[in-house]
């Protein structure tokens, strides 16, 4: 039994609903077409609120003059005849939760769901129709709110998602491709998260083999290591904090080291840039053993030629005595004294050549002629204290350079060799052609020289040797600036090696 049935079968249920407000206090809309046509259909007040018009006003998309208001269906104008009470009073066809939004001429705009089915007689037949409402306005555009907010929200987390992505790829390309050797620490336990190539580069080893490894593990001595930490604790950045290493053969290595703590993927990490400064040292010290000999020339130069015109004098003063019978028996006496003064004036002669400015007697010349006139010298010096030398003659061009000069400087970086071994040993004499420079390379089997001597190589009368006179060296640094040259001295416990680097000249 259908409403309408329902209603015919109970008469007085009819009159009592039509005499009644239940159409007035209902809280949904409800809407009648009491034709098929549907030019006239009321709506109760729920419904003509929505519509904007009086309570029972009449308002029909299929009158002769249709209202100031066009339909929407998912953005969609939607014609009279496709109409929720249209389609149920004309094609028979109930709707369900259709969603109409409705815009008027002004702007305003509303939103409502509806329900419509057809009405029939006695005899079955459609005589009009009856539709609900139900005004989701207010719902429809909060949700379009709350989806436009999530779309903004989307947009503002994409774009600085987006914007972290690109600066973390600006970051990563910095990191990678900097000149300063970079690291990546984890705070907690100190290991290896991530290093550049220039880091890498230095310690010569591959990047994925540095990961996991403490600064130790890396070749950070533990008293430097403990120094950082220290720095560390006190303070939240590190500046310029100079430490030192030694890296393969006790090659001493300095750097500035600078640290900062950093957020990577949430954890607490540090950052560490590292400058390598060993060749700035280098020249800082070379800069200070200069400046060091220039004052020895300087007193060199003042001093030298006074002491040896009395030494002079004494000298033939004792040669005259030497001659005289009654001086007879002091005769070992006085050529002891001789020899002495004659000692003496070696010395100051030495002294004398490192006050000079440019090499005497300059030649166009190969070493390895040089080298093979000292040869027998050499050899010879070597059998008497149970040693040998070895000479290898690489191909090497002929340079301008003082044949007497840079004699007396081999000789000195040869014999320094033999005095630094043991009976049994072998020195070892190359030369050889490396990047337009003609090196001489000077090699013992001695037990190394301590690092804190190094440094001092070159310095006049400093020795080690208890009978030196810290000369030769000094003499011999002396010559190579005169040649504008260079030497460069590797030592550990298996020898020393001396290499001297001599220009070539281009025509």
């Amino acid at each position: 039994m259908n409403m309408l049935a329902a209603l015919n079968f109970n008469p007085n249920l009819q009159r009592i609903l039509m005499n009644s407000k239940l159409l007035d206090i209902i809280p949904g809309g409800f809407s009648i077409a009491t034709d098929v046509s549907c030019e006239t259909i009321i709506h109760n007040p729920v419904t003509a609120n929505f519509l904007r018009i009086e309570p029972y006003g009449l308002f029909s998309h299929s009158a002769k003059v249709p209202p100031p208001v066009k339909v929407y269906q998912k953005g969609k104008f939607i014609p009279a005849e496709d109409m929720p009470i249209e389609q149920a009073a004309w094609y028979g066809k109930e709707t369900v939760g259709c969603e109409l939004e409705f815009v008027w001429e002004d702007g305003i705009s509303k939103i409502a769901r509806w329900n419509a089915s057809p009405l029939r007689n006695e005899n079955g037949i459609i005589c009009g129709c009856i539709a609900t409402m139900e005004d989701i306005t207010d719902v429809v555009q909060m949700t379009r709110e709350l989806q436009r907010h999530e779309v903004h929200l989307e947009e503002m987390v994409h774009e600085r998602t987006d914007a972290l992505q690109k600066s973390e790829e600006r970051f990563a390309k910095v990191f990678l491709n900097n000149p300063q050797a970079l690291s990546i620490y984890r705070s907690s336990d100190f290991r290896l998260l991530e290093a550049n190539y220039q880091f890498s580069r230095a310690l010569n080893v591959l990047p994925e083999e540095l990961i996991g490894k403490s600064p130790i593990e890396l070749g950070l001595p533990e008293s430097e290591f403990s120094i950082l930490m220290d720095v560390l604790e006190k303070q939240e950045s590190i500046h310029n904090l100079e430490i030192c290493y030694l890296k393969g053969n006790a090659k001493k290595v300095s750097v500035f080291l600078s640290a900062e703590h950093i957020q990577l993927n949430g954890e607490e990490c540090i950052l560490v840039s590292s400058s390598n400064i060993t060749e700035m040292k280098k020249m800082q010290d070379d800069i200070a053993r200069l400046d060091r000999l220039n004052l020895v020339v300087k007193m060199a130069a003042g001093i030298a030629h006074e002491i040896r015109n009395p030494m002079t004098a004494v000298r033939g003063y004792l040669q005259l005595l030497e001659k005289k019978p009654e001086f007879e028996y002091y005769g070992n006496t006085l050529e002891l004294m001789i020899s002495e003064i004659d000692r003496a004036n070696s010395i100051i002669t030495e002294y004398l050549s490192l006050a000079r400015n440019a090499p005497t007697d300059s030649t166009s010349i190969n070493i390895n002629d040089i080298l093979s006139n000292l040869y027998p010298l050499l050899e010879a010096e070597a059998y008497n204290q149970s040693k040998q030398v070895v000479f290898l003659a690489g191909d090497t061009p002929d340079i301008l350079m003082s044949s007497k000069e840079i004699t007396q400087m081999i000789l000195n970086l040869a014999r320094n060799g033999l005095d630094a071994m043991r009976e049994q040993g072998t020195l070892t004499i190359r030369t050889y052609t490396k990047d337009e420079q003609v090196v001489l390379a000077v090699q013992d089997e001695g037990i190394g020289i301590p690092q804190e001597n190094l440094e001092k190589l070159g310095i006049p009368f400093f020795t080690t040797k208890e009978n030196g006179t810290g000369l030769g060296l000094a003499s011999s640094y002396s010559i190579i600036e005169r040649h504008k040259g260079k030497i460069e001295v590797e030592s550990g416990p298996a020898g020393t090696i001396f290499f001297v680097y001599f220009p070539i000249q281009v025509s």
